[in-house]
């Protein structure tokens, strides 16, 4: 075992996600910025990624850091990134921090392309059985423009992420963000 838990009983909800038969992700707090309650299944998985929140002494290898602020203390581990993926955090006032967030999609990313996927920052249409992936950089018109193919018939599958191999293209839900001028057209 590498880890000993000391204070996990605040986090005892476990949540299964199971990304489009893909990656399976196990946590015990739901951190939907990284795994959207989309992906949120009721069976117990065989996890890709296990995020667990909570106190914890950090076992042997992997990454691990940790930072005091007068009587706050905040620490990471990070252990079998090539395997299956452990992630044990607690910050500062039991939040989720954006460090931690951008830290997980890092992982999320790693773990896709592992299994031979890209999450790519693009649109992703389809008109009968073709997929259509529109990439772009930010706020240079993909929701605009999907917005615009939909009323010419296209279907919505992503507006923001999409994962694909190269070959098929699966949504990752994330918010839509819009603009007064998209209502407008």
């Amino acid at each position: 075992m590498y880890v000993r838990r000391t204070d996990l009983s605040r986090y005892n909800s476990i949540n299964n996600y199971d990304i489009h038969g893909i990656l399976r992700v196990k946590a015990n707090v739901e951190i939907p910025d990284v795994f959207p309650s989309f992906f949120k299944v009721n069976e117990k998985l065989e996890p890709d990624i296990m995020v667990q929140m909570g106190d914890f002494i950090p076992g042997r290898g992997g990454l691990y850091e940790e930072h005091n602020f007068l009587f706050l203390r905040s620490k990471l581990w990070m252990k079998d990134l090539f395997g299956n993926a452990k992630v044990l955090f607690k910050t500062m006032r039991g939040v989720v921090t954006s460090r931690i967030i951008f830290l997980l999609r890092g992982i999320l990313q790693l773990k896709l392309l592992q299994k031979g996927y890209c999450l790519i920052h693009g649109a992703f249409l389809s008109m009968g059985e073709t997929g259509f992936l529109l990439v772009a950089p930010p706020e240079t018109g993909k929701t605009f423009t999907t917005l615009l193919l939909l009323k010419h018939g296209f279907g919505f599958l992503s507006d923001d992420m999409t994962i694909t191999d190269g070959e098929e293209g699966y949504c990752y839900p994330t918010p839509l963000t819009i603009h007064p001028y998209h209502i407008k057209s």
